[in-house]
């Protein structure tokens, strides 16, 4: 069990679930970016760090999940 009181599975439960949402995201052309919120940290709240990953042959990115904004957590 960590500090927080989760087990390790139920951490490695809600990862595959937010796996799974930002996996749902769809492509978003260079001007679709600029208006995109990021969503929020399921343990404290503040936006996720997204990088953006170009579509081959395309002019459109996805949005990929870099971790929480505040560095403070470890989500």
């Amino acid at each position: 069990m960590n500090l927080t009181g989760r087990t390790a599975r139920a951490a490695a439960v809600e990862h595959d679930l937010w796996e799974v949402e930002m996996g749902d995201f769809r492509a978003y052309t260079m001007e679709e970016r600029k208006t995109y919120l990021a969503p929020s940290c399921q343990r404290c709240g503040q936006h996720r760090h997204i990088v953006w990953e170009k579509v081959p042959d395309t002019e459109t990115y996805l949005p990929r999940d870099a971790g929480c904004s505040n560095e403070a957590c470890t989500a």
